[in-house]
C-alpha cells in the first residue's frame, strides 16, 4: 500500500521542520483568494489572524470566507474587514450536526473541505510529532482533512499524546510565536444557585461505585465536582467531551482511577481539559500518562459511549416537554454532544442517561418542564431515549414508561407553581 507524503515519517525530521519555518506574512501567503479558511479556538493563532488581516487591508486578496472553530474562536481583525465574510455568523448557514458525523460529509457525500487550517501546536518532540495540548476538541481530525495547514508554535502547549498531535510532514508552515494560553471561564466560577446545589445533590444518589461518568457543559453541571457528587464513590472512569473544574481534586482523592472501565481501563478519556488554576496544569503535565486525548468526534460516537458498561451521561438542557422529549438547543444553536453521550448512555449495559435543569428560567418566570417544546426548538435527544431527569424538585424516571406516567413524573419535578396548568395542557393533549 502506498503512503502519501503527509503520512511519511523521515527520521531526519529536524530539515524539514527547518525548511517549513516562515514569517507570519511569509506563510499567511498560502491563502488563495475565495479559500476558506478555518481558525480553530481556545488558544487563537493571532499572529496569523494579524497576518491574514493585513494582506486583506492590503487588497492582495479580494475575499476569504473564514470560519471560526470551536469556542474563543473569535477573529475581530478579520471580522472587521469587508472582504472576510464570516461564515460562523450565517446562521442559515449553520450544518446541525452532531461531533461524530461532523466529518461524514466532508468524507463520504463531497462537502467541499477547509482550503486552509490556522491553528496552534506545540513545539515537536524527538520524533517530529507536535501536540494541540489541552484543547484537542476536532482540531486534528480537520488538519488532517485540510488542503493546507499552517500552524504557530508555542512552547507554553504542553505534549498531550500521539492522539492529540500532528506529525511536522503534515503540517505547510510553521510559525514561532510565544504567547500566553487563554484560560477563559473555568478558572473563574461563579458561586452556583440554591438550584443547583439541590440538584447536584440529587445526581449524587444516582451516580455509583465502578461508574464511567461524562459531565457535558453548561451552569448546571459545571459545579458537579466542585459540589462533592462524586464524594466518596470508588474507581469512577470518566469519558467525556470536556473535563470540568474540581476534576484533579477528585483525582487526588483517589475517586477518578478508571479502575474498573470495561473499556480504556485505568485511562481518563478526553477531548479537552479545563484547569481551575496553573496548579490543574501542572498536575495535568506530571500525570499525563493516566489521561489518554482524543478526537471529540471519537469519543462522541454513539458504539464508542455504548461500548463501556456502567455509563453516565450527566448532562444539561434548556427544556423538557411532557413526552420526554430534551431540547439543549435554540432555533439556531447546537446541542453539542449531549445526542452522542445520551443515547450511548441508555445504551450502554447498566448505563443511564441524566438530564439536569432548573425548573425555571427567566427568573422564575417561565417553566423548563413544558407541555410541548416551543416552535423551532430543536429536539437534542428523542424521546425513546429519555431517561432521568433531575430538577431541584426531585428525580424522574421516564425511560421505558408510558406517556401518561411521563407526564406524572415531569410534572412532579416542575415548579409547583406551573403544575396546574401543565396538568390542565395535558389533559387538553389527550396525555392524563
Amino acid at each position: 500500500m502506498s503512503v502519501s507524503p503527509r503520512q511519511r515519517r523521515a527520521p531526519g525530521w529536524h530539515d524539514e521542520y527547518q525548511r517549513k519555518l516562515r514569517s507570519a506574512d511569509e506563510a499567511v501567503r498560502l491563502v488563495r483568494d475565495d479559500h476558506l479558511v478555518v481558525v480553530t479556538g481556545r488558544n487563537l493563532p493571532g499572529l496569523l489572524e494579524k497576518a491574514l488581516a493585513d494582506r486583506l487591508a492590503a487588497g492582495d486578496l479580494r475575499r476569504i470566507r473564514l470560519l471560526e472553530y470551536g469556542l474563543g474562536a473569535r477573529c475581530e481583525q478579520l471580522r472587521s474587514l469587508p472582504t472576510c465574510v464570516v461564515l460562523s455568523d450565517a446562521r442559515g448557514k449553520r450544518v446541525p450536526s452532531v461531533p461524530s458525523t461532523e466529518f461524514k460529509a466532508m468524507d463520504e457525500r463531497g462537502v467541499v473541505r477547509p482550503d486552509v487550517v490556522m491553528t496552534v501546536l506545540s513545539p515537536p518532540d524527538d520524533d517530529g510529532y507536535c501536540s494541540f495540548g489541552h484543547y484537542l476538541s476536532n482540531k486534528r481530525a480537520l488538519c488532517r482533512r485540510a488542503g493546507t495547514v499552517i500552524a504557530e508554535v508555542n512552547d507554553q502547549i504542553i505534549h498531550t499524546g500521539r492522539e492529540a498531535s500532528l506529525h511536522i510532514s503534515q503540517v505547510d508552515a510553521f510559525v514561532l510565536h510565544r504567547s500566553p494560553l487563554w484560560e477563559p471561564e473555568a478558572w473563574q466560577v461563579e458561586p452556583p444557585s440554591q438550584a443547583i446545589v439541590k440538584i447536584a445533590g440529587l445526581i449524587a444518589d444516582l451516580v455509583r461505585d465502578g461508574d464511567t461518568v461524562e459531565v457535558g457543559i453548561g451552569a448546571t453541571v459545571n459545579y458537579l465536582h466542585l459540589l462533592g457528587v462524586f464524594k466518596g464513590k470508588r474507581d469512577l472512569g470518566m469519558h467525556t467531551g470536556a473535563t470540568r473544574p474540581g476534576l484533579v481534586a477528585d483525582m487526588q482523592a483517589g475517586i477518578f482511577t478508571g479502575a474498573r472501565k470495561s473499556y480504556d481501563p485505568g485511562l481518563l478519556v478526553t477531548a479537552a481539559f479545563y484547569p481551575q488554576s496553573d496548579d490543574d496544569l501542572r498536575y495535568l503535565a506530571k500525570n499525563i500518562e493516566r489521561f489518554a486525548f482524543r478526537d471529540l468526534a471519537t469519543i462522541n460516537n454513539i458504539t464508542a459511549v455504548a461500548a463501556h458498561e456502567n455509563f453516565v451521561a450527566i448532562n444539561s438542557a434548556m427544556a423538557v416537554d411532557l413526552s420526554g422529549q430534551i431540547s439543549a438547543e435554540s432555533e439556531f444553536g447546537e446541542g453539542g454532544g449531549l445526542t452522542g453521550f445520551a443515547i450511548g448512555a441508555v445504551l450502554s449495559r447498566g448505563g443511564r442517561s441524566i438530564i439536569a435543569l432548573p425548573s425555571t428560567a427567566r427568573g422564575g418566570e417561565v417553566s423548563r418542564i413544558t407541555a410541548r417544546l416551543a416552535p423551532g426548538q430543536g429536539v437534542t435527544v428523542p424521546r425513546q431515549f429519555a431517561d432521568i431527569v433531575v430538577t431541584e424538585h426531585g428525580v424522574a424516571h421516564l425511560l421505558g414508561r408510558p406517556m401518561e406516567e411521563r407526564a406524572r413524573a415531569l410534572i412532579a419535578i416542575a415548579d409547583p407553581q406551573f403544575r396546574k396548568d401543565l396538568k390542565a395542557e395535558a389533559r387538553r393533549m389527550g396525555i392524563l
